[in-house]
């Protein structure tokens, strides 16, 4: 985590009126994880996210009253029963990829907090095979989530 990450945390943990939750989780690639938050059942409320070492936040999800729609980089892989389970904006990511790993913030539309969620993500550390069987070696990175393919060199 970056100083300017860091300092950002505590500014919105410090800053907001209310006492947002604040949770750290732990999951692996490929699992799922429910991202908790928990509010007035009549508001909408605005997912947001920040990768670690990179400045920008950016649009998790918007819960409204009528309709659920997911941010850049999440389609397909974010859901909510906040339309079934009223005041419930609690967020399920699956499957989880490596670059999901950062800060995570719920928040009303007015920018009142919620809940601030930080993610840690895990990694295989070793691989099993049988002798003469092809294998995949895992590679992980923590890169921009809007980084085309062409743009990535790996060696």
């Amino acid at each position: 985590m970056t100083i300017a990450s860091f300092g950002v945390l505590v500014g919105l943990l410090l800053a907001s009126p209310a006492s947002p939750s604040r949770v750290v989780l732990f999951v692996n690639v490929g699992d799922s994880l429910t991202l908790p938050c928990h509010g007035d059942p009549s508001r909408d409320v605005e997912w947001w996210f920040q990768q670690y070492g990179h400045p920008d936040w950016l649009l998790v999800a918007k819960l409204h009253s009528r309709s659920f729609s997911p941010g850049g980089g999440f389609q397909g892989r974010v859901e909510s029963s906040h339309l079934t389970e009223p005041g419930n904006y609690s967020l399920t990511l699956s499957p989880v990829v490596y670059n999901d790993i950062g800060i995570y913030k719920c928040q009303y539309k007015d920018e009142t907090f919620l809940s601030v969620v930080k993610l840690e993500i895990g990694v295989p550390s070793s691989v099993l095979i049988v002798m003469g069987m092809s294998v995949s070696l895992p590679c992980f990175g923590n890169i921009k989530k809007h980084t085309s393919a062409g743009d990535l060199v790996i060696l």
